[in-house]
């Protein structure tokens, strides 16, 4: 079996994963594409002020006054929008999102005894300062874990021009798995990337982040 998924997909593919070993499956290839384990955050004040001040000086002491305005919009919105009318899709979203945070806060995971692949996104959507663990929490679970950056945000690794360099990682990994599982068989360079492109999710499709 080859398994992946993004966000909470990419948590929900470990945990088939693990599923299918203790059934005496074999997993040949198993990706999170931006997965982050709730382990993995946890705010550095000192960074976290240090951060702000050098994005202030790169991009300006207005880009961060908007940026502060903007969460604390988003923050009375969080707060009142269960009093507010809101168009169906932004109520199963909100939804969706909820139950997503809540089943990965509850999720206890396993070892993995074997090799795994973390995608993150080059434009994290969390400040460097909240992630206390750049393997956003595998690294103390996967016993090999490699780890790629691919150009892009949390949703637009999966677009292009992106998701054709997450292709052709994603392809590499799966070539390496297919020749280390089938040790006797002839595979000659990389999964083929349109293979890997097709099999991807779309950034609609793909969950939220955590």
């Amino acid at each position: 079996y080859w398994r992946t998924g993004g966000s909470f997909g990419g948590v929900l593919a470990y945990e088939v994963a693990q599923q299918l070993i203790s059934a005496g499956e074999e997993v040949a290839f198993l990706a999170m594409l931006d997965s982050m384990l709730p382990r993995a955050l946890k705010r550095n004040w000192l960074r976290w002020v240090r951060e702000h001040v050098r994005r202030a000086r790169r991009s300006g002491w207005r880009d961060l006054a908007s940026r502060v305005v903007r969460r604390l919009k988003n923050s009375r919105r969080r707060v009142t929008e269960s009093h507010l009318p809101v168009d169906e899709n932004q109520r199963l979203a909100a939804l969706r999102q909820a139950i997503y945070s809540a089943a990965t806060e509850r999720y206890a995971p396993r070892p993995y005894r074997s090799v795994a692949m973390l995608v993150r996104a080059e434009d994290k959507v969390f400040f460097n300062s909240d992630i206390a663990d750049p393997t956003y929490g595998w690294g103390a679970l996967v016993e090999q874990l490699r780890i790629c950056d691919v150009p892009g945000n949390h949703l637009s690794i999966l677009s292009r021009p992106n998701v054709v360099r997450l292709a052709e990682l994603l392809g590499s990994e799966a070539a390496r798995a297919k020749s280390f599982s089938a040790p006797g068989t002839n595979v000659a360079g990389a999964v083929a990337k349109s293979d890997v492109l097709a099999a991807l999710p779309t950034p609609a499709a793909a969950p939220p982040g955590q």
